[in-house]
This record gives structure tokens, sequence and C-alpha cells, in this order.
């Protein structure tokens, strides 16, 4: 989404955040604070999903959760409501990989799908790829072996497509058809 509408101070901040993130996370809350003081200030849930949404991966970098849900579950309404579908559908994502790491797959299928309704209705190719490898992870990790190489293959199509990948990920499909046909399904 675009923040060229914002005054300078804003966009060095918002610009700050995209600096920092991942790599210094008490600089990137900062400014995410002084973006959400503002857009309280002025009403902007444009800004405010903005503040969240990094604020809450920050915190999921850090791997203190409860701050996490926190300002994710705050995030996402505003971002619903400013129509920032990409940051809804990674937020999803990363609600259903910190699901899994408490031990909790069904709720974690449950954000997944959430996330890929939204990929599916805005058109948003690259996030898509990124829930269905993660949702083959999950497919695979509980030996679901035909229902992960059902997720691989619609990532091999969107690298087709021409969607960048992270993992050779042309070789999950059939990792899948060999483990289904020696091991068969455990559920």
């Amino acid at each position: 989404m675009e923040y060229d509408g914002y005054d300078e101070v804003v966009r060095a901040w918002i610009q700050g955040v995209y600096d920092s993130r991942g790599n210094d996370a008490k600089r990137t809350l900062k400014f995410c604070y002084d973006i959400e003081q503002y857009a309280m200030k002025k009403n902007d849930p444009k800004l405010l999903g903005f503040a969240y949404y990094y604020s809450a991966e920050t915190y999921y970098l850090l791997n203190e959760s409860e701050k996490f849900f926190f300002c994710i579950s705050k995030g996402v309404s505003y971002l619903n409501e400013s129509n920032q579908w990409e940051l809804v559908a990674r937020a999803y994502n990363l609600m259903a990989i910190t699901a899994i790491n408490r031990g909790n797959e069904p709720i974690a299928l449950d954000y997944y799908l959430t996330g890929l309704n939204f990929c599916t209705k805005y058109q948003l190719k690259q996030e898509e790829t990124m829930i269905d490898i993660n949702l083959g992870n999950l497919y695979l990790s509980c030996g679901q072996y035909l229902e992960a190489q059902r997720y691989f293959e619609n990532c091999d199509q969107a690298v087709a497509d021409g969607v960048d990948a992270i993992i050779p990920i042309a070789t999950l499909p059939a990792f899948c058809f060999i483990l289904s046909s020696t091991c068969g399904p455990f559920f």
C-alpha cells in the first residue's frame, strides 16, 4: 500500500520501520510507536494497521507471544478497515505459525485458511505461495502427505506464473508422493 500522501515526518517513520525491521527491534518499535501515536490523533486506520502489524511482526521475532497477539489482533481490524490485504494475509500467516509453535495445529489451520481466502479474493500470489508452503509443511508434519502435496503443487503453479520462491518447492510434491506411496496416510 502506498504511503505517499503523508508528510515527510510520517514517511520517514515508515521508512525507518522498513529499514530496521528484522534488524533492530528497539528502533522498529520506536518508529511504530511514533506512527501509532500520530495515527491515533488523526484517527487514521491505515497508519494504525501499519504500526500494529509491524509491532506484531517485531514481537513475533522476539518470541513475545502475548505482545504479538495484542498487536496483531488490533492490527488486523485496522488493516481490514483500510484495505491493506497483503498485510492481512501476512498477519494470518504469522498467527498460524505462532499457533503451531504453541502446539495448536487446528487453530493454525484456521488462520492459514483465512489468510488463503484473502489471497484468493485479492489475487495476492506471493502471500498465497507463502501460506501454501506453510500449509504443506503443516500437513506434512501431521503425516497427511497427499494434502501436503496438493498445497505444494499450488506453489509449483505460482512459480510457473512468476512468483519468487524462497525454497526449491519443485521437489516437494514428489517428496509427498513418495511418502504417501511408501508410508500411506496416518489418519
